[in-house]
């Protein structure tokens, strides 16, 4: 809990690309953290961990708007303004989106 306090406090004025690089930088972490300590469970539940591995900074930043595009070209029927939702067991077996 200490060390939340201690990053909350140091973004406290932070830009929203500071807060990109930031959660980036967590994402990244935590990931590589878990291909080190569970890449056999991940292979036990047939997880492709090659894209795991790609996970790395920087990441794609597209605006919302160039968002909700893409996820028309890719079929989704959101419309601008809707929600992405976070359903769904993204990067599961046949998620074409990774």
């Amino acid at each position: 809990a200490a060390a939340a306090l201690l990053i909350l406090s140091s973004v406290a004025y932070g830009t929203v690309e500071d807060m990109m690089d930031l959660a980036e930088r967590f994402i990244s972490f935590i990931v590589q953290r878990v291909l080190e300590r569970r890449r056999e469970e991940l292979k036990v539940l047939e997880r492709d961990v090659s894209k795991l591995e790609k996970i790395v900074p920087p990441f794609p930043r597209v605006s919302y708007d160039e968002a909700v595009k893409i996820a028309q070209q890719h079929g989704s029927e959101l419309q601008w303004g809707g929600d992405f939702g976070g359903g769904g067991d993204f990067g599961g077996g046949g998620d074409p989106s990774c």
